[in-house]
């Protein structure tokens, strides 16, 4: 079968920032289809359900969000709102396709923003600052929200604020677009939560942290919106001494396994999650491909992984039967690739 990839890069406007690209899920091909200039610094990429509309963040100093017209085959920008805060990194689109949620890393704050039926944004309908910081001076100063994710209820959304080692927990209200906060996790002291993925059974929340280098497991109550935190483990072997930042996190579509991505150790780390209790049980490490795997994805199948190389132009191909990762010889170089989705 084949699958649309989307690709988010931190080009400038004046080059392509965006690209198409195609992947067989029969062989571990994948081919360059189209490209998008007139987005600075495309980090973060997030499809409409229906599948007609694309949305990019502008990561940039006065950040925005960009609606991307997907039809026929091409892409054509369609119009952009101000995100609230600067560099914003991480979105999101609610289950009924008409509210788009936003969270700024500089600006320590996060956003929601109507989508007209016509797959434009409107302008933001509320706007939440953080504050406060943790204990790493130089990268936790403040508030830095990066990402914000919502549940399968399409009742909460829960954001990662790396500055401040919390998960929080805000409840979401469709028709006023509104967000109110209804809880937090606190996380260890210099942990630096990044990004969030919930298992498929929606009892369990995976956290990589990118300070830390750990992935935390948070169960969760779906029905009360609630957070906590039960156990820890290192991304990193042990034998590792030099410089590494996590960055990614996804779980296989089963639920039987989970992947996450070292920067500075180039690697995916891997884990199989106990089926009962959520437990991870370490898997190894896999050399990237390449240099900062920023971002990466799992194919719907679960066969493969695409892992999108910032600092080495590529994106790398790996089977992933079971879990247990593979390089193989399909590649596409793909300029600062920083956000991999498959569509």
């Amino acid at each position: 079968m084949k699958h649309k990839i989307f690709a988010g890069t931190y080009e400038p406007a004046i080059r392509a920032g965006v690209h198409v690209l195609e992947f067989d899920s029969a062989n571990g091909t994948i081919v360059h289809k189209a490209s998008l200039k007139g987005i600075e610094r495309a980090g973060f990429l997030a499809l409409h359900p229906s599948r007609r509309w694309l949305y990019a963040t502008s990561e940039v100093h006065d950040g925005s969000v960009v609606a991307v017209d997907l039809f026929g085959g091409g892409m054509q920008i369609m119009n952009s709102q101000p995100s609230g805060g600067a560099d914003p990194c991480h979105l999101s689109i609610d289950a009924t396709g008409k509210w788009l949620f936003v969270a700024n890393y500089t600006g320590g704050s996060i956003a929601m923003m109507p989508i007209h039926e016509n797959g434009a944004l409107e302008p933001m309908s509320d706007f939440v600052q953080h504050t406060g910081h943790g204990p790493n001076p130089d990268r936790q100063e403040k508030a830095h929200a990066h990402s914000i994710t919502i549940d399968r209820s399409n009742r909460f959304a829960i954001v990662a604020d790396l500055g401040q080692d919390q998960v929080f927990v805000y409840s979401i209200d469709l028709v006023a677009g509104k967000l109110k906060l209804h809880g937090a996790a606190h996380l260890a002291p210099g942990s630096g939560p990044r990004h969030v993925a919930f298992h498929s059974s929606h009892k369990w929340l995976y956290v990589c942290n990118e300070l830390g280098n750990t992935v935390t497991q948070l169960s969760w109550n779906a029905t009360d919106g609630t957070l906590s935190v039960v156990n820890s483990w290192p991304s990193l072997p042990e034998s590792w001494h030099g410089s590494s930042t996590m960055a990614d996190i996804h779980i296989a579509p089963d639920g039987t396994w989970l992947a996450a991505s070292n920067r500075g150790h180039d690697s995916i780390v891997l884990f199989h999650i106990d089926a009962v209790t959520g437990a991870l049980t370490p898997n190894g490490t896999v050399p990237s491909g390449g240099a900062v795997p920023r971002n990466f994805a799992i194919d719907p199948s679960g066969a493969w992984v695409l892992a999108g190389n910032q600092r080495s132009d590529l994106i790398q191909v790996f089977s992933a039967a079971g879990g247990n990762l593979a390089i193989t010889n399909n590649q596409i170089g793909v300029p600062s690739p920083v956000c991999i989705l498959v569509a």
